[in-house]
């Protein structure tokens, strides 16, 4: 088992270089503590990533650090002209000495492509023409392609990786569709959710990693063993007060800011339902053994799941938000919002070890993704 960072790079109610200062010492510690990788999130008009541009922040991560690997999760490849991102994505590798993974996706927030004047419903289409023009760069000496949205023709390839044919490609194992793609592709997968539910997905994926091995041959995948990644969240501290005193007030910046833009537009981010939110069972800590600080601590029986902290606050907001009036309605009621969610903040108690967390929700300082 490896272990990994996640991260978004959320606004922190501070200036922006020191963020970034920030992080960069994060990446130079996770090195050192022998992390397998990093990989960060892009996502545009929102307070929940101030690295819009993840090339931009991976190329001085890149020259700061040695070993681990540098990454996204992911690149939203209909914003992007494919040629322009080809180019980039063969720089970053050479910066980071070939430690460079390239995750792809469509997106799921139809705000962030408005802000950017791209047609959500044909996301995609026109993901699977940059892919295909990415693939031809990485493997040809020129790009000759043709889409309703790009023409290329006898287009030069001048650049190149320095991980050959090209840097490993990363998808999230969604639905159906998810494990199938990464498969036929050659791709690592990831994913989140309750323990059952990643299980049956992991199951998925390598099964059909077995059934597409001529798929992945004909399109010269680099990745022989996929890389089975599951996305935990994580707050170690010197003892569970600690942690909690720490990752409650981080994780409410954290989730108001991935529902901000949501909210914004009078809708609610759909990665959390719910209406399906139950109590994680107990599973013990991860990875087998004790923390260097603290006692291993996992949800016990009956404890809340942590994404509903802000559920009594999210519900407000979003029933204001649809009547026009989103963060003023959930100020004035939020009282009421707190005395609903007391039980839910006490069976918090974040431990101060390793917490199993059945959905994707993160501290100030990132999220860990265990890969098998």
């Amino acid at each position: 088992m490896k272990f990994g960072i996640f991260d978004y790079i959320d606004a922190r109610g501070e200036t922006l270089q020191q963020t970034y200062e920030d992080r960069l010492a994060l990446l130079q510690a996770a090195e050192a503590a022998g992390f397998y990788g990093y990989h960060l999130t892009e996502h545009h008009a929102t307070p929940l990533s101030m690295t819009p541009s993840p090339s931009v922040f991976l190329a001085p991560a890149a020259r700061e650090t040695r070993r681990i690997r540098l990454g996204t999760l992911l690149y939203l490849l209909p914003l992007y002209h494919p040629l322009r991102l080809l180019e980039e994505l063969c720089m970053l590798d050479h910066l980071s000495g070939g430690r460079l993974d390239i995750g792809v996706g469509r997106g799921i927030s139809p705000m962030e492509f408005d802000a950017y004047g791209v047609d959500f419903e044909q996301a995609g289409a026109d993901y699977e023409h940059v892919l295909n023009v990415l693939y031809q760069g990485f493997t040809q000496e020129r790009i000759d392609y043709r889409c309703d949205r790009f023409t290329f023709k006898d287009v030069p390839v001048v650049i190149r990786p320095l991980q050959r044919p090209h840097p490993p490609l990363w998808y999230g194992l969604r639905g159906d569709h998810g494990p199938v793609f990464a498969a036929q592709h050659g791709m690592h997968g990831v994913t989140l959710g309750p323990d059952e539910k990643v299980a049956n997905m992991l199951a998925t994926f390598r099964a059909h990693w077995r059934t597409y091995a001529a798929d992945r041959q004909r399109r010269q995948s680099p990745v022989e063993t996929p890389h089975c990644g599951v996305m935990r969240a994580i707050f170690v501290a010197d003892s569970d007060a600690e942690a909690e005193r720490l990752a409650r007030p981080a994780y409410k910046r954290w989730f108001d800011s991935l529902a901000w833009l949501w909210i914004e537009r009078g809708s609610f981010p759909p990665i959390f339902d719910f209406g399906r939110l139950r109590p994680v069972e107990s599973r013990g800590h991860l990875g087998g053994r004790k923390p260097r600080h603290g006692r291993a601590h996992s949800h016990r029986p009956g404890r809340a799941h942590p994404a509903e902290l802000s559920r009594a606050d999210a519900d407000l907001r979003l029933a204001h938000a649809r009547a026009g009036n989103a963060l003023a309605g959930a100020v004035q009621k939020r009282d009421h919002a707190e005395a609903r969610g007391d039980e839910l903040r006490r069976g918090f108690a974040c431990s101060g070890a390793r917490n199993r967390i059945t959905h994707d929700a993160t501290p100030m300082s990132g999220r860990s993704s265990a890969m098998h």
